[in-house]
């Protein structure tokens, strides 16, 4: 019921309120949208300490940017002595603080720019993000910045400082001192710092990767599916199809907290799009991971059911950002990628059906509509 919507992404705030009620020293916790619908909207996160516990903002921010997706991490952090309530006992939402104007809540201690060049850099990002002064050590996304206003940023870093920077750069330096060691070599040599990445050598498979001859393959018709990416629109779609269109159970894997939040979280994304039905036996199995990390997230003996048990993987789970860098989508597209084929090549044979962008095949490259097997994807 407290969905909140910003920037494309649906966002449980329990999710994020469950993720801060793990910092030490913090009581309760509560998160909320502020701001103009669009992309000036972002969230603000409220937070009671337990008694005599003194809590960071910075510290805060620092606990949860491993533990959820960049858009999920709040922009602003505050802390009260405790939450205003209304006559009835509850949280009065309307007497909280204000979190406009106070991202800077979440900064580091305050170091003033030196130079001229982040003195410039520093005056551009807070007539951008609407933050009255900046650290030379504050992040851009930290202080609410999203992939919208760095565009802005760095195209008026390009008209107002001629200085040609990329939008990567922005990702990859993301501090008023690094944006300005990032400019310095770009003046010096008329060319932003650019990583070179062997997209051949990045797409070979690891050996641990790879089906024994002896492997046995899984029942047909499955009888248990992993779909990824269930959440979103298009997985939500998938879902109900394989849920209308076979009887297998349908193991989910979803980012929450815990399996009540995960099943919450499912039955959100089928209602949205009208897709919800009373399921007999309720064959939607939510499993708790992220396709960011080894493993998927998923710890041995949840890994081991799956393993042994899903007869058939449909991949459609991935990081949809056509802005942020390579460096930045990699663990969840490439490396997720690579651990639903290591899964699949385990216990029983797998056969993955991989959901990717509609550019893989560009039209023009193929003869009357059709792409074979044989056709070369390099």
């Amino acid at each position: 019921d407290n969905q909140i919507k910003i920037r494309g992404f649906r966002i449980e705030p329990g999710e994020i309120e469950s993720a801060l009620s793990n910092y030490p020293g913090v009581e309760r916790s509560l998160v909320v949208a502020f701001g103009e619908e669009g992309p000036e909207k972002s969230l603000a996160a409220y937070v009671v300490p337990d008694p005599g516990v003194q809590l960071e903002p910075a510290a805060l921010r620092a606990f949860l940017d491993p533990k959820l997706p960049g858009y999920m991490v709040p922009s602003v952090f505050i802390v009260l002595d405790r939450f205003p309530l209304s006559p009835s006992g509850k949280v009065d939402r309307k007497a909280l603080p204000d979190p406009l104007g106070r991202r800077t809540e979440v900064a580091q201690e305050f170091v003033a720019p030196s130079t001229e060049l982040e003195i410039a850099l520093a005056r551009i990002w807070g007539e951008v993000l609407g933050v009255e002064r900046v650290s030379v050590h504050d992040n851009f996304f930290a202080l609410g910045g999203h992939s919208l206003q760095a565009a802005r940023l760095v195209a008026r870093v390009r008209s107002e400082l001629e200085v040609d920077l990329p939008l990567r750069a922005l990702f990859e330096y993301p501090t008023v001192a690094g944006l300005a060691h990032a400019a310095d070599l770009a003046m010096a040599t008329r060319l932003a710092p650019e990583p070179e990445i062997d997209l051949a050598a990045e797409a070979v498979l690891t050996e641990d990767v790879a089906p024994p001859r002896s492997l046995k393959s899984g029942s047909h018709p499955p009888r248990r599916v992993l779909l990824t990416g269930a959440s979103g629109f298009l997985g939500a779609y998938l879902l109900r199809e394989l849920l209308d269109q076979s009887e297998a159970e349908i193991y989910c894997l979803i980012r929450a907290p815990d399996h009540d939040r995960a099943a919450a979280r499912l039955r959100s994304s089928l209602e949205t799009f009208g897709l919800w039905q009373d399921e007999p036996g309720s064959r939607i199995v939510p499993v708790l991971g992220n396709l960011a990390r080894p493993r998927l997230g998923l710890d041995d003996k949840q890994y081991d059911i799956l393993e042994h048990t899903v007869d058939l993987i449909l991949h459609n789970g991935a990081w949809v950002n056509f802005i942020y860098p390579y460096s930045m989508l990699k663990a969840a597209n490439v490396g997720g990628t690579e651990e639903i084929l290591r899964l699949a090549s385990r216990g029983v044979l797998k056969p993955v059906h991989h959901v990717s962008t509609l550019s893989v095949f560009p039209p023009g490259y193929w003869v009357r509509g059709e792409v074979s097997e044989t056709f070369r994807v390099d």
